[in-house]
């Protein structure tokens, strides 16, 4: 048998980190995707491959580890998190194919993690739907980052144009909202779980000062909201500075 699923990158437009204490945010799809295929091992290993960065391992899925055979680590504790709680840690062959740049903010760990575990899924036969598919994903990423907000994960496996509530009530924007985006890609990675650690020490210092910001991105989030339900594009521009200036004062992004 042989399972394939895909995921869609994300960008997100309005509440990146505040989202993680609970505000609102909105994010969307972009055109690149992560593809995994799973099928049985032809010897007694659990092989991952990942052509497009010159990754290979050898994975040991019931304790979580893996033996480097090529290339440089990247994704793998997404994959390893993702096989532990879903495989039966019989061999197989795993292959990953992506144009999702990894560390770019584009949610790269969440468009592997969403079509890993829906592969998985069908490989085994396990049923599910978007609902269950976007919780465990998130949970592979809490697990992974010790701090994530489920925000990536719901629009990898949902996709479009999605509003996150305050109450984690998902919404998909029902609105004709064709205008173009251009999303630079510097080359220069992050590390997401390192960037939400470091927003919790800083809020942790100086909660006084962090904690309304936080709170004024999630307002911001409900008046961009309604600008996107309006076409008004100037409006949401406006936004997205306010927004950025946010970031830029209070972490330093």
């Amino acid at each position: 048998m042989i399972a394939k699923a895909s995921a869609p990158a994300k960008t997100i437009l309005f509440g990146e980190h505040s989202v993680v204490y609970g505000e609102p945010a909105i994010a969307g799809a972009v055109n690149k995707r992560a593809y995994v295929t799973i099928k049985p091992s032809e010897d007694d290993a659990t092989i991952f491959r990942a052509p497009d960065i010159g990754f290979e391992a050898e994975l040991l899925t019931q304790y979580k580890k893996y033996v480097l055979l090529k290339g440089k680590p990247g994704i793998i504790r997404y994959i390893l998190e993702s096989l532990y709680r879903v495989h039966d840690h019989t061999p197989i062959d795993i292959t990953l194919n992506s144009n999702v740049p990894i560390g770019s903010g584009l949610g790269s760990s969440a468009a592997v993690t969403v079509a890993t575990l829906a592969a998985l899924y069908r490989y085994h036969n396990i049923r599910f739907n978007k609902q269950s598919l976007a919780h465990d994903a998130h949970m592979v990423e809490q697990a992974v980052q010790g701090v994530a907000s489920p925000l990536d994960t719901l629009v990898s496996t949902y996709g479009g144009l999605v509003y996150l509530s305050r109450n984690k009530k998902v919404e998909h924007f029902n609105v004709n909202f064709n205008v173009p985006f251009v999303v630079g890609y510097t080359t220069k990675h992050g590390n997401t779980g390192k960037m939400v650690k470091d927003v919790k020490n800083r809020k942790d210092r100086n909660p006084k000062i962090i904690n309304p910001v936080i709170t004024s991105m999630g307002n911001l989030t409900n008046y961009a909201k309604q600008a996107i339900l309006k076409r008004d594009f100037a409006k949401i521009g406006e936004l997205m500075n306010i927004n950025h200036g946010f970031l830029d004062v209070s972490y330093g992004i």
